[in-house]
């Protein structure tokens, strides 16, 4: 008889391990979006604090449909590259070369959205100053300007940069297409200003990064390349909320 009951003990113990075991895999996570306020795909709302954007509502979208829950912190790239790099945030989108974040992070394919790099210029004579936004490197572009004599006068935001510089308080300008015609949209009439030279320097992919010290590091990665291969690479890029 003391078998019987010695196996029946192990069977309900087994079953009560398997179900504790059920509970937790079932429980959905939450993971935290370090945004970089970058216009149009991440915006904070004018006369607020609040943050939207489309790289905000894809984003959401991806984890949320996993059956998981979504947090995010919106502040200026220093910040976010700060908090990668301590584990405080789970995941950003930047582009692969950015030296403050490169080694604090795994990227994640395919991209997200390409960007191009430009460079404005007033073609009045000026000392050679130029406005551009704190801890972008702008894959090597900040280093040859250096070279050629630029000083650079940095803001924690593209818009405050391109602000800056149609103020007329730096000759140059260089930024990312999206902010300055967002910036021109809303600010400018959606014309650019006359005696303003554009030079058009490359174009480069920006993707999901992963905090190497995110608790969630691997299973965020699966998560991501999951929904990708599922759902295809062009549409996951071309995704639009309803």
């Amino acid at each position: 008889m003391q078998p019987f009951i010695t196996k029946v003990k192990l069977s309900l113990l087994l079953v009560c391990l398997l179900s504790v075991q059920s509970l937790f895999a079932e429980q959905p996570k939450t993971y935290t979006f370090g945004v970089i306020v970058f216009p149009p795909l991440s915006v904070i709302l004018p006369g607020s604090k609040e943050c939207v954007g489309e790289a905000i509502d894809r984003t959401r979208h991806i984890i949320e449909s996993s059956g998981h829950q979504f947090k995010f912190v919106c502040a200026p790239p220093a910040r976010i590259y700060k908090m990668m790099e301590l584990g405080q945030v789970d995941f950003t989108i930047n582009v692969k070369s950015t030296k403050l974040l490169k080694p604090h992070t795994t990227f994640v394919e395919p991209l997200f959205t390409l960007l191009n790099l430009q460079m404005y210029e007033y073609e009045k004579d000026a000392a050679k100053t130029i406005s551009g936004i704190r801890g972008f490197d702008y894959l090597g572009f900040r280093e040859k300007l250096i070279e050629e004599g630029y000083t650079f006068s940095d803001l924690s935001t593209p818009k405050d940069s391109v602000a800056m510089f149609f103020k007329g308080r730096t000759k140059a300008l260089i930024t990312y297409q999206r902010p300055i015609s967002h910036y021109l949209k809303n600010y400018l009439g959606d014309v650019l200003p006359k005696g303003i030279i554009k030079k058009d320097l490359l174009s480069m992919g920006t993707y999901y990064g992963v905090s190497k010290q995110s608790k969630h590091h691997d299973e965020l990665i699966t998560l991501l390349q999951n929904f990708i291969k599922a759902n295809g690479a062009p549409d996951f890029i071309s995704y639009r909320p309803q």
